[in-house]
């Protein structure tokens, strides 16, 4: 995810502390979700949790979490490189992923990607690799942010090591970073039968208000002949909500997307009420035609590019 480390983004310069523009560029940071009393050391290799990670997650994710599997390159979209990737699912108003925001990624999988469902592991082993996958996020942004701070001169002289004002800038911003906070539980009213009607007008005019229509199209199409990317630089696609399996499978997930966006997409958050999301969510249900369609991978990939008629 692209991070403005800015002063008015991080709080970074109290009173007394310089400021040094080059930090203000925008940097591709990794870190976004811990549990608490988690250790920052990565488990042992030859731990069970490890062995676990190898046999069901490396092959795509990487042996260290950095999406360099024997199977990324055939996948469509890129697994998820946990080390400096923005994680999708958050629940958080600062859109720091926590431990429960990883486990439903893990246990119900990415519908319409490659990302399979794990709920068969069962709640200890989901568990598991929810705090390895955090891990390795953890240590992404550890590095990161190190390598910005020496490289912006907050070094010891003739030493590779952080100064004073260096490790208190490092501690500041990977607790920022890493801590979910303003988590926000989501209970939507319900549609009574005899506005079911009304709420699907309103969303309508939701879709339109909230600027949807730019992305997955006026008829709810989706993107096609548009330059979307994700944190990575790779093409991707808004979903056509008539063909496309919804990510978001349920309605309570389907309104965390469209409160909190999806992080490192093109997907905004966006600030409305509990009333209004039940309303756009009942529109965007509405405009399914048909069972969905599941692509292959290389259909996605061809879809990302514009190979696809509306």
């Amino acid at each position: 995810m692209l991070w403005a480390l800015t002063p008015h983004a991080v709080p970074w310069y109290s009173k007394g502390m310089r400021f040094h523009p080059i930090i203000t560029l925008l940097v591709l940071l990794t870190a976004h979700g811990v549990s608490t009393g988690q250790g920052n050391e990565l488990i042992e290799l030859s731990s069970p949790v490890r062995r676990m990670y190898r046999t069901y997650c490396a092959t795509c994710h990487g042996e260290d979490g950095d999406a360099t599997g024997d199977a990324a390159r055939f996948v469509f979209p890129k697994p998820r490189d946990f080390r400096s990737s923005a994680f999708r699912w958050v629940s958080s108003k600062n859109l720091v992923a926590d431990k429960v925001d990883v486990i439903q990624s893990i246990s119900r999988g990415i519908p319409g990607t490659s990302m399979q469902a794990w709920k068969s592991l069962g709640e200890e082993k989901l568990s598991q690799l929810a705090d390895l996958v955090i891990q390795f996020r953890n240590a992404g942004a550890r590095d990161k942010v190190r390598e910005l701070l020496l490289l912006d001169g907050f070094h010891e002289k003739n030493s590779e090591e952080l100064n004073t004002e260096g490790k208190v800038l490092y501690e500041e911003v990977i607790r920022e970073k890493t801590v979910s906070s303003g988590l926000r539980a989501i209970t939507l009213p319900p549609v009574p039968d005899a506005q079911a009607k009304e709420s699907v007008e309103t969303g309508s005019q939701l879709f339109k208000k909230l600027s949807c229509t730019k992305c997955h199209g006026e008829r709810g199409q989706g993107s096609f002949k548009m330059d979307l990317f994700d944190d990575r630089g790779y093409p991707t696609f808004a979903t056509d909500f008539r063909r496309d399996p919804i990510k978001s499978a349920d309605d309570e997930t389907m309104a965390r997307v469209i409160l909190f966006g999806l992080p490192g997409t093109s997907m905004p958050s966006s600030k409305i009420s509990l009333t209004e999301v039940r309303d756009l969510i009942s529109y965007i249900r509405s405009l399914a035609i048909r069972e969905p369609h599941y692509l292959t991978n290389i259909q996605r990939y061809y879809r990302a590019i514009g190979f696809r008629r509306p």
